[in-house]
């Protein structure tokens, strides 16, 4: 009897692994900006031509730090009759009013302000800052109505100090990466006056007019705050 033989099973075939691609390297990005570019967008150095409307026009220089602290001072000059005659217009101090409203008063003011601009890709920026303002006026008396009565030739001089604080929140543009504008509001206020009026030439030392440095004083520091509009100009040096 012939036995039965099972051919052997075939040996399964196998196949090669899938060879897996290379891992490629992930290059780091490279920053194709120049220095003289990388500087501007962290730094900013401007000069610009500012108005405080309705308190002065001059020009002023900025600089924002990389973490957007913003530091600036600037120099305008006032035109000074508005804001005598609006202290004035708010008390009924005669002699204060004898020594506001003078016709020749000009003036001068230096700001220095410290603020943040919270957003780096957003204008909106705060500054808060302190303003020293000095104002200067002088009359003779044969001019006034005065003269012929009191019959004396000579004058008064006033010349005040004012310490003012101030705030505001505004937004600033850069355009074409050189031009900067902003626009912004605020409030400003006198905490501090000092005013001193001398005689000149055959002029009374004291009168009722010398006495009213003291109410001036009083009326500045009282009714001197008022709000403000700022427009900024300029080209950013960097």
């Amino acid at each position: 009897m012939l036995a039965l033989v099972t051919p052997p099973a075939p040996a399964p075939t196998s196949f090669p692994a899938p060879e897996r691609a290379p891992e490629v390297a992930s290059s780091p990005r490279i920053d194709e900006r120049t220095t003289s570019q990388r500087k501007r967008d962290q730094w900013m150095l401007s000069l610009e031509g500012v108005v405080h409307a309705p308190s002065d026009i001059g020009v002023q220089a900025s600089v924002e730090l990389p973490f957007r602290l913003r530091l600036s001072s600037g120099f305008g000059f006032m035109p000074v009759k508005w804001l005598t005659a609006f202290v004035a217009s708010t008390t009924s101090d005669e002699q204060a009013k004898a020594v506001l409203e003078l016709p020749s008063y000009t003036g001068t003011i230096w700001r220095a302000e410290l603020g943040f601009r919270p957003f780096r890709r957003v204008g909106f920026y705060v500054d808060t800052g302190y303003a020293r303002a000095t104002i200067h006026g002088s009359f003779r008396i044969p001019d006034t109505l005065l003269g012929e009565a009191i019959g004396v030739d000579g004058g008064y001089t006033v010349e005040s100090s004012l310490d003012i604080w101030l705030l505001q929140a505004g937004y600033q543009w850069e355009l074409a990466n050189r031009a900067v504008l902003a626009l912004g509001l605020g409030v400003m206020s006198t905490f501090h006056a000092e005013t001193n009026i001398t005689a000149t030439g055959q002029a009374p030392t004291s009168s009722e007019f010398t006495r009213g440095a003291e109410r001036a004083n009083q009326a500045f520091e009282r009714y001197g705050t008022i709000p403000f509009l700022t427009l900024r100009a300029g080209v950013d040096l960097l």
